[in-house]
């Protein structure tokens, strides 16, 4: 998530562990390797409002950078359900707030199916 000047206000890193196209089972984890990048990328990019960055991290560590998105990502409940909702985080003061996330819990996503 990002002022409108491109600062970084807060980012939370999720480890994809089941997917079917879209991630179905995730883990909220503390990766600062991905921060690292996400920072990096931010310096030279200007972003504003949440953005959803993508990566892979081999076998041997190494992070590959994937896409960047301007929206949420698909998988946000699962940040939600950790405890960072950015929908609720924005004050009249424009200062964010953040709950104690749970780290290293597994968060499986939920569809709702309308049959009409």
């Amino acid at each position: 998530l990002f002022r409108e000047n491109g600062e970084l206000i807060f980012a939370l890193t999720r480890m994809r562990m089941v997917s079917r196209g879209v991630s179905i089972v995730g883990k909220i984890v503390k990766d600062r390797a991905i921060l690292l990048k996400v920072e990096e990328i931010s310096k030279k990019l200007k972003f504003f409002g949440p953005i959803n960055f993508q990566f892979i991290k081999d076998r041997y560590n190494k992070i590959w950078f994937l896409e960047v998105n301007p929206r949420l990502s698909g998988s946000i409940e699962f940040s939600i359900r950790a405890g960072f909702n950015p929908f609720l985080f924005y004050d009249k003061n424009k200062k964010f707030k953040v709950n104690k996330i749970k780290y290293n819990k597994i968060y499986k996503r939920s569809f709702i199916i309308n049959d009409e």
